[in-house]
């Protein structure tokens, strides 16, 4: 409880502030109101933030991140420590997401992904596209040594000349990839998104029953074999007689065909015989049947070739921003969550229902998303009015529970940040916290200013924020959960934070990355010139509503070697500021204002200097006087 100064017997009242409670928009008394470059780490002390120090600065800059090392993107060079890597990035002029799934790294908007063992990097997705193609039911493409039986896409040079998949398709998929075929003509059921069993070089090999073959009528023969002679072959609902012009038996156990060839039917004997499978042609006619022999009328599926312009890609969804949890990468975009497949970040469409399954769903509620993070062991989503979370450990047990809160503003995707447990973000409605149930704002000291664009980061204790105002300005605050207290630093516009090696880097949208807060690393030669810093009070009544004098008031305070510190008061919230002293000491004392005592409603105190300064207390002393 905070109790009223003493009134003295020569009805002077003093009061002294020991403790500044940070920044305070509303300018309460003894709030700051107006604050640049101070922080709270010396609290109760007000003080002046550290030097930053610029690492380095970036041409172009497009994003940052830490994945076991510092990155970051400048033009279409991707840095990774001390490496630079082309091919991950290929746009420029907004920002990246990036997220890691084992060794990979992903990276939106472009689709890509950088392998941190080998270097390599690629694209998430593939595609190869021909102008024929043969689909069939064996490998005809056996001497790559895979499995000859199941369904397959032949992509090699065909025998009726179409042009072949020029290079290799072992570059492009593996298996497990789902891949979505398109283009097919005669079979139109072969148009589906399947899933690859194994991969040749010209060849892509699917489960037995994947794709639609050409059906034709055969007959199936067996016992004693098929010796020279006249026949009799069901066909249609005509029964026609052939000659098979062979000298001797067929072994047993093959199979014909009948088909049309001119103005007759030929036949094709297929038999094998102790070597391998053989085909053999017999010319056939119609007439009368002078023998016969059972045969067994069966349905077969058997090879084609098409000349189409066919596309087999493997695709990733368009999505805002991705994220990491439980051994998959999340995403979200409009109103709709995916899931990648297990512990795979190429592949979002495999379905088929097992444990390791991609996953996807709409929720029906009216808005887009704006964020999503893995928190307390959940995958979190956020609408500006909505957040969900998603229970269940596997695609066929997952349950996705909504509520209406508040959540992410639009274009915050980026404030999303845990600091000691608690995750922190921007609102519509301003700075929340959220601890897995219902978020509170933490933001009202900001006042009734309205904050968008939101990019945040943490050094473990703070939460930092870069946020943009109504009138466009840039704003850079960071929040003490401890003290529960808010500064105002600068008008720095942050791009984005990462946290690494102890330290948090951000990178600026000028293009300078910084060390911010207490930095362990960094070059001490590259540290920022002296902060210039400042701390408007509010008004200053001395809890008395009527007219009184100030008579006193006196600074605590250490300013380091060379700073300065400039002491300025307004009376009653008219005229100009006057500034009443210009202080240079180079340690800690007190100091007592020279101010000519008026009467007044209120004051207001501001500090204002250069260079490193602490603040221990302010001691005021007034004197009542008349309500008028």
């Amino acid at each position: 409880m905070k109790l009223p100064a003493p009134v003295n017997g020569d009805g002077l009242r003093k009061t002294t502030q020991m403790a500044f409670y940070g920044y305070d928009a509303f300018g309460t008394e003894g709030g700051i109101r107006d604050m640049k470059n101070m922080t709270s780490d010396y609290w109760p002390e007000l003080a002046v933030r550290e030097r930053r120090r610029t690492y380095r600065t970036v041409e172009e800059p497009g994003g940052i991140w830490a994945f076991q090392e510092l990155m970051w993107a400048d033009g279409t060079d991707f840095h990774y420590g001390d490496e630079t890597v082309a091919g991950l990035i290929t746009q420029t002029g907004e920002p990246h997401t990036f997220a890691a799934l084992g060794d990979y790294i992903a990276c939106l908007p472009e689709k890509t992904w950088y392998d941190t063992v080998s270097g390599e990097t690629g694209s998430l997705e593939a595609e190869a596209a021909v102008d024929a193609f043969t689909a069939c039911f064996r490998s005809v493409a056996s001497p790559e040594g895979l499995s000859d039986t199941g369904n397959c896409l032949d992509l090699s040079e065909s025998m009726s000349g179409g042009a072949g998949f020029d290079g290799d398709l072992r570059d492009l998929f593996k298996p497990g990839d789902a891949v979505e075929i398109a283009g097919c003509v005669r079979h139109e059921k072969n148009n589906a998104t399947l899933v690859i069993r194994e991969v040749g070089e010209k060849a892509l090999y699917f489960l037995d029953d994947a794709l639609a073959l050409d059906e034709v009528p055969v007959y199936e023969f067996g016992g004693k074999g098929l010796a020279a002679g006249r026949y009799t072959v069901a066909y249609g609902d005509t029964y026609y007689g052939f000659t098979v012009s062979r000298t001797g038996g067929y072994p047993a156990g093959g199979w014909l065909e009948l088909r049309e060839s001119g103005t007759g039917l030929a036949v094709d004997v297929h038999y094998y015989n102790g070597t391998q499978d053989v085909t053999e042609t017999i010319a056939a006619s119609k007439g009368a049947a002078a023998g016969a022999v059972e045969l067994k009328t069966l349905t077969r599926w058997v090879d084609y070739f098409e000349r189409a312009a066919v596309t087999i890609r493997r695709t990733v969804p368009d999505m805002d921003g991705i994220f990491y949890h439980g051994n998959r990468l999340w995403g979200y975009q409009g109103d709709t969550i995916y899931a990648s497949a297990l512990g795979d970040c190429k592949n979002w469409n495999v379905f088929q229902g097992t444990a390791s399954d991609s996953w996807t769903t709409e929720t029906g509620t009216a808005g887009r998303f704006t964020g999503g993070i893995s928190y307390n062991g959940y995958p979190r989503f956020f609408k500006e009015n909505h957040i969900f979370t998603l229970f269940g450990d596997y695609p066929q047990e997952y349950q996705l529970k909504g509520m209406e809160l508040m959540g992410v503003e639009k274009g915050s995707g980026k404030s999303l940040c845990i600091v000691a447990g608690r995750l922190y973000y921007l609102a519509p409605q301003g700075p929340c916290a959220f601890t897995g149930e219902t978020p509170f704002l933490v933001g009202e000291d900001l006042g009734l200013t309205r904050y968008r664009n939101g990019t945040a980061g943490t050094d473990g204790k703070k939460y930092w924020i870069s946020m943009q105002a109504e009138d466009d300005a840039w704003h850079l605050f960071v929040y003490d959960p401890r003290r529960r207290m808010w500064v105002r630093e600068d008008d720095l516009q942050a791009m984005g934070f990462a946290r690494w090696d102890g330290d948090l880097w951000c990178l600026a949208a000028d293009g300078k990355m910084l060390l911010l807060g207490r930095p362990r690393a960094g070059d001490e030669s590259m540290d920022e010139e002296p902060v210039e810093w400042l701390a408007e009070f509010g008004d200053i009544t001395e809890g008395m509503p009527d007219k009184k004098r100030i008579n006193k008031i006196r600074l605590r305070l250490e300013l380091d070697e060379d700073a300065v510190a400039e002491v300025w008061i307004k009376y009653d919230s008219a005229g100009a500021w006057n500034k009443v002293s210009r202080l240079t000491a180079k340690r800690k004392q007190s100091m007592e204002l020279p101010i000519i005592p008026r009467r007044v409603d209120h004051i207001r105190l501001k500090l204002q200097g250069w260079g490193g300064c602490r603040i221990s207390s302010i001691a005021r002393q007034a004197a009542a006087g008349s309500g008028r």
